[in-house]
């Protein structure tokens, strides 16, 4: 891989960053934009302004159930959204599903569509349980992250990145009070690790206020966060600082038979046979560097004076 891949990652990030004085304010801010975020993404295929039927947040992610009419055929859409830190279980499209076929049974509308969101993904099974479904109903309808980020690029609502030249990782789509951008993880070229957050907007700079809430969010692990517009492209190196020199510590064996604060010095070493035998015979085979791996209190330090003295 040269320097200038780029590191395909299956599914894009979909960050919601809201403000608020206390985390229950945090929580009300983010169901509210993943609120207008849906009612958009619906807008993009067709349907008006959605009535949300539940809006859940909790610290596993975001729940929404809503419903919207088409502004051609007037058909009705249930929606129902899980946004959660991990993949989506597959008993909720089972669930999910039931609703809808009691929905068009309840209805004089045989019609009503379904569309299930399930960020990041839904589970392994779940996805080949959403494919029976499919294939059999052709009013559900999937969308996971990589749907929505496809969907949004159609529209123009979000871009390819800016930047070329370097390595970058985790795709995101950010979602702000000041509208939805994008994101990426800008690599180090040797050793891989994230050194800058790129943001860009689909047109025109990102403002300070979004960088900010990416600065703070989890996804950018502490690194500094950019404008790819307004930032030099070419590849960033990870800080690199001295390489500390290394220790040596001079054990000092124990001066009597139980005097546990210090390890055993070779005279008051007992047992251990097989053990001496191994690493007396590994220094005969010239292995080189000999690692003693065991918990605090084995007798790690005492195997080695003795050996040491042998």
């Amino acid at each position: 891989m040269t320097p200038s891949s780029p590191i395909t990652v299956t599914d894009p990030v979909i960050l919601v960053l809201a403000s608020g004085t206390t985390p229950a304010a945090v929580g009300t801010a983010r169901g509210q934009l993943f609120e207008s975020f849906v009612a958009r993404l619906l807008h993009a295929y067709g349907y008006g302004k959605p009535t949300t039927e539940r809006l859940n947040t909790t610290a596993n992610g975001i729940e929404l159930d809503v419903v919207a009419s088409h502004e051609i055929t007037r058909q009705t859409a249930l929606a129902e959204c899980k946004a959660y830190t991990s993949h989506v279980p597959a008993y909720m499209v089972a669930v999910f599903h039931s609703k809808l076929v009691t929905r068009r049974k309840s209805s004089s509308d045989d019609g009503v569509q379904g569309f299930f969101v399930a960020i990041p993904r839904l589970t392994a099974d779940g996805h080949e349980y959403a494919e029976q479904i499919t294939a059999n109903d052709p009013g559900f309808h999937l969308l996971t992250a990589r749907h929505i980020t496809d969907r949004l690029k159609e529209r123009g609502w979000i871009a390819e990145c800016p930047t070329s030249g370097s390595l970058t990782s985790d795709l995101a789509v950010v979602i702000t009070e000041d509208g939805v951008y994008s994101a990426c993880l800008e690599l180090d070229a040797v050793s891989r690790k994230p050194v800058r957050v790129l943001v860009w907007a689909a047109r025109g700079p990102v403002p300070t206020s979004v960088l900010a809430a990416v600065a703070t969010a989890e996804y950018a692990q502490g690194c500094r966060v950019v404008d790819s517009r307004a930032t030099p492209a070419g590849p960033v190196q990870e800080p690199t600082s001295p390489e500390p020199a290394p220790v040596i510590v001079s054990v000092t064996g124990s001066r009597s038979d139980f005097e546990y604060q210090l390890p055993a010095a070779p005279r008051f070493f007992v047992g251990r046979k097989r053990l001496v035998d191994d690493l007396c015979r590994a220094l005969d085979n010239n292995a080189g560097v000999l690692v003693l791996n065991a918990q605090s209190g084995w007798g790690k330090s005492s195997a080695a004076l003795k050996l040491e003295a042998l």
